[in-house]
């Protein structure tokens, strides 16, 4: 108003998001339409400050575990996305499971697009064997390559549960022409089970005797 040195406040709201970015800019242009002034134009610059970690997101990787046989599969991410692609080297190294006995694993690069928050999936077959074996394990490291991040390496854990039964013999001992029972499941080990899935089966019949033999495991003789 005439007699004044300033307009009223010209309010412009900013996004309060979880974008780890550097500090923004824009310009605000104001052009004179009417009165006498030096100038015609005149211009500013607001900046918008990031409120996100400054060290940047952090990038991990998860553990996962899988039944010998199941493909394990692994991501990336971020605690928050970031204005940057985010470039990450994964390798594999073996643990009490080797590759290529167990899985089979090749070093790969994986990008975390900007505005996101996981990479890929990265598959990992794993090995059904018929050898029994108790959880066997290894590691995927990722290293940032390029990007911000607040961490420059991360580790994951891949866990294979064997699937295979560890069969014990069993010994019954009866009197002559006393018949027996029992149980040929009882003392063996399921590590993934659940127990009871098991199904048993005869595969040679005693040359003495009538064997009566169920899918459970239990018997008589």
């Amino acid at each position: 108003p005439a007699g004044s040195t300033t307009s009223g406040p010209i309010t412009v709201p900013t996004v309060d998001d979880t974008i780890f970015e550097p500090t923004e800019d824009f310009t605000v242009t104001g052009t004179v339409t009417t009165g006498t002034t030096a100038n015609t134009s005149a211009e500013g610059t607001g900046s918008i400050l990031d409120n996100e970690d400054p060290a940047g997101p952090t990038v991990t990787i998860e553990d996962v575990t899988v039944t010998e046989g199941e493909d394990a599969v692994f991501e990336v991410t971020l605690s928050n996305a970031s204005s940057q692609d985010i470039t990450v080297d994964v390798t594999f190294t073996e643990g009490t499971a080797t590759d290529p006995e167990d899985y089979t694993a090749t070093a790969v690069t994986v990008t975390i697009p900007a505005g996101s928050t996981t990479s890929g999936p990265i598959t990992v077959p794993t090995v059904d064997d018929t050898i029994f074996e108790i959880d066997e394990t290894f590691t995927v490291t990722g290293a940032v390559f390029s990007g911000t991040t607040s961490n420059s390496n991360t580790t994951g854990t891949g866990t294979i549960i064997s699937n295979e039964i560890l069969a014990i013999n069993d010994i019954n001992d009866t009197f002559v022409n006393q018949p027996v029972s029992g149980n040929v499941g009882t003392n063996d080990q399921n590590p993934d089970g659940p127990a009871g899935t098991e199904v048993f089966t005869v595969t040679t019949q005693p040359v003495n005797g009538t064997l009566v033999f169920n899918p459970d495991g239990s018997y008589t003789y």
